[in-house]
């Protein structure tokens, strides 16, 4: 990964390959009305509108959106985008720390995290485009059945 965004989201930091983050847009569009289950409205991005999720601790999925998520990352997948909310993002150019697996004790199934970096501020976790859609979706439903 030689250029990366790092995403602050509450106190987790979360490392994502430059080429995974299409825009960076205002949490101000999000449009809240209609939105599929899990997330927390429609983020515009290339005239279409495109599901923005919000988590927190834990990567817990959140409503309402925490006042401190000021910006939506609009991430590129084969389909289309997602949209994660976060408080900041910064672009890490020339980036070439060294990865490190999850530790066994802190390994969970179907997590996004695939690794740990470290950055400036610490360690940070390590995720893609790709990951963070299927864990998206299939948290999404689970969310929504604990509704229910």
């Amino acid at each position: 990964m030689r250029n990366a965004v790092l995403l602050k989201i509450g106190g987790m930091r979360l490392v994502l390959a430059q080429a995974d983050v299409r825009s960076l847009e205002s949490v101000m569009d999000i449009d809240p009305a209609d939105c599929p289950q899990g997330s927390v409205g429609w983020a515009p991005y290339a005239g279409q509108r495109w599901p923005a999720y919000c988590l927190g601790e834990g990567l817990l999925l959140l409503e309402p959106i925490p006042a401190a998520r000021r910006v939506c990352a609009l991430l590129a997948l084969p389909q289309g985008y997602l949209g994660v909310l976060c408080d900041e993002a910064r672009t890490l150019v020339d980036f070439q720390e060294a990865s490190f697996e999850i530790p066994a004790c802190m390994y969970v199934a179907q997590s996004p995290i695939s690794g740990l970096r470290m950055v400036e501020e610490g360690l940070a976790c390590v995720s893609d485009a790709g990951r963070l859609s299927a864990y998206l979706q299939q948290t999404s439903v689970v969310h929504n059945a604990e509704v229910l």
